[in-house]
C-alpha cells in the first residue's frame, strides 16, 4: 500500500475533525449535529496513533510524559466549560488524560515486553484506569493506544482488522473512527509538505475549546 499522507497532513485532518465534533456539541442539533459528530470520530485514532509514535521516538520519556500531563491539566477547565458548563467537573476528564494513561501503559508494556502475562495485566490495568477515572473515551481510548503499540509491527491489514473490530464493538457512531484508522494505514514517514509548529496540537486543543465556549457566550 503506497503512502499518501504525512504526519502533519494527518494531524491537520484530525484537528479539523475535532473542531467539527466540538462545534456540533456546542451549536448544532438534529442531522447536522449527527453528521459533524461522525466526522469528529476521525480524530481520536489519529492522535492515539501519534501518541504511540511519539513514545517510540522520544529521547526523553519523562519530559514527554510531563508535557502531556501539563497540557491535560491546562485543558481540563476548557473541556469542562464546553461539555458540562462548569469550571470544574470531576465526573469526566479530557482526552489528554486518556493519552496520559495510555503513555503510562506503554512504558510498562515496553518494560515487561518479554512477559506475556505481565503485558496482559498492564493492558487491563490501563483500561481499568481509563474507566475508573472517567477519561474521554474511557477504557476504549486507552485500549486503542495500547493496540496501536502492540500491533505496530503487524501486517497492516491485520492491524486494521483488529482495531476496526474494537471500534465496532464499542458501538454507536464510534465505528466512523475506522476512517481515521484507514488514514493511518496510508501514513509514511516522508518529507513534510505541510509545515506545522511542533506544539500546535497541544495548544490547539484547549484553545479551540475556549474559543467555542466564548463564541457561545456572545
Amino acid at each position: 500500500m503506497s503512502g499518501k499522507f504525512t504526519r502533519n497532513q494527518l494531524k491537520a485532518a484530525a484537528m479539523i475533525a475535532m473542531f467539527c465534533d466540538h462545534f456540533a456539541v456546542v451549536f448544532l442539533q438534529g442531522e447536522p449535529y449527527l453528521v459533524m459528530r461522525m466526522i469528529g470520530r476521525i480524530a481520536f485514532p489519529i492522535f492515539a496513533y501519534f501518541i504511540v509514535q511519539g513514545f517510540l521516538h522520544t529521547s526523553d520519556f519523562r519530559k514527554y510524559f510531563m508535557r502531556i500531563g501539563i497540557f491535560a491539566l491546562i485543558s481540563e477547565i476548557p473541556f469542562d466549560l464546553v461539555f458540562s458548563g462548569k469550571v470544574l467537573e470531576l465526573h469526566s476528564q479530557n482526552v489528554m488524560f486518556t493519552m496520559l494513561i495510555g503513555l503510562g501503559m506503554l512504558f510498562f508494556l515496553r518494560k515487561w515486553g518479554e512477559n506475556g502475562w505481565a503485558r496482559g495485566l498492564v493492558f487491563l490495568a490501563g483500561c481499568l484506569c481509563g474507566a475508573v477515572l472517567r477519561v474521554d473515551y474511557s477504557w476504549f481510548g486507552v485500549a486503542v493506544v495500547g493496540l496501536f503499540y502492540l500491533l505496530r509491527n503487524s501486517w497492516e491489514r491485520y492491524r486494521l482488522f483488529v482495531i476496526s473490530v474494537l471500534f465496532f464493538s464499542y458501538g454507536g457512531i464510534e465505528w466512523f473512527g475506522i476512517l481515521g484508522v484507514l488514514g493511518i494505514m496510508l501514513y509514511r514517514e516522508e518529507r513534510e509538505v505541510l509545515p506545522l509548529p511542533k506544539y500546535l496540537f497541544y495548544i490547539f486543543y484547549p484553545a479551540h475549546l475556549l474559543f467555542l465556549f466564548f463564541l457561545n457566550m456572545i
